[in-house]
């Protein structure tokens, strides 16, 4: 019996990631702390035992929520071949959120854009009892048990995970963000009880085309006069670049000589094909927010399209078409190091 489309697509995906050799203990060279949220540089025989099983299962759980993003983009696509599922926008090349997701505490408030399913799923893995794979579900077929929307429209969000809902709307979100990090520490001043500890660290997420819209620049340049006048801010803008805006290519450099010269804004460049670089970086931006409680811009190098997910596009000849560079990230989680 021939193989649908997309059970093709999935044993190709599958098959990627079994070819990948084992970890051995000697190259679980990243060593994670759970105290501080640092990745120093070693061998497991420098560390202890303990240290080099608590950075294996740190590993495992960033590679499991991003391999469970990219099978729900799948199953999205099976669902609706079947009449039962409704939304198909998928997170394929966007898994290295689910970094952001670790270096940040579950209690943070995060906006997010429509490709955070790897973000959604590494968080709800920090909070006991979350079941992130069946809220995506219940979206993905529009059910009214859905937790945030009610199966009124897909989009991530859950009062539990600290995530507030938004819709589809490019940049919609972002000026909301900048009036929940200025509302953090003026919430005490004006005698409100704060839903979120008063260190809190607003993450918005967007895509590149998004840099473009006069929303996002009026946030931006919103959070940078405030910041300007002493208020805290306490806001990581994450810019996930996969390069491609509605299917119309984003110049290279453009983000960067946007955004990357604003005076008063931190700005980072980092790859997400390479999570164990990534990570460090992400860590120490999300503690600088913290510390500072300033505004910081992190453009996250992702791979895949704005239109058609990455995981569902296909050939002329209708074979899969998965790229290494939708696959990267994954298999870089999979083995950490030298990718």
């Amino acid at each position: 019996m021939a193989r649908s489309p997309a059970e093709a697509l999935d044993a190709h995906f599958r098959a990627a990631l079994a070819s990948l050799p084992d970890l051995s203990e000697a190259e679980a060279h990243m060593r994670y702390s759970a105290s501080d949220k640092s990745v120093e540089a070693g061998t497991a025989e420098e560390g202890t035992a303990e240290a080099a099983e608590g950075a294996r299962r740190w590993w495992e759980g960033l590679y499991e929520a991003q391999v469970a993003s990219r099978q729900l983009d799948f199953v999205a696509r099976e669902l609706q071949e079947r009449g039962e599922g409704f939304y198909t926008i998928g997170s394929a090349g966007h898994e290295a959120n689910a970094l952001v997701a670790l270096a940040l505490r579950p209690s943070d408030p995060a906006l997010l854009h429509y490709r955070s399913g790897a973000f959604y799923l590494a968080r709800a893995s920090q909070v006991p009892g979350s079941t992130p794979v069946r809220d995506v579900l219940q979206g993905l077929m529009a059910l009214a048990d859905e937790p945030i929307a009610g199966g009124r429209h897909k989009v991530f969000g859950h009062a539990d995970l600290s995530i507030i809902p938004q819709t589809s709307t490019i940049a919609s979100h972002l000026p909301r963000a900048v009036g929940l990090a200025l509302a953090l520490s003026r919430a005490g001043r004006l005698g409100v009880e704060p839903r979120w500890p008063a260190d809190s660290v607003v993450v918005a997420s967007f895509g590149d085309a998004s840099v473009n819209h006069s929303t996002t620049t009026g946030a931006v340049n919103a959070a940078l006069n405030a910041a300007h006048r002493g208020l805290p801010v306490p806001l990581l803008f994450v810019c996930e670049d996969n390069g491609l805006g509605v299917s119309v290519p984003t110049p290279p450099g453009w983000v960067s000589a946007a955004y990357g010269s604003r005076p008063g804004l931190t700005y980072l460049d980092v790859d997400g094909a390479h999570p164990a670089s990534a990570w460090s970086q992400i860590a120490a931006a999300v503690e600088h927010v913290r510390r500072s409680r300033r505004p910081t811009f992190l453009r996250l190098q992702c791979s895949g399209s704005s239109a058609t997910p990455a995981a569902t596009r296909r050939s002329r000849t209708g074979g899969p078409r998965t790229s290494r560079a939708t696959t990267t990230g994954i298999r870089c989680s999979a083995r950490p190091g030298p990718c």
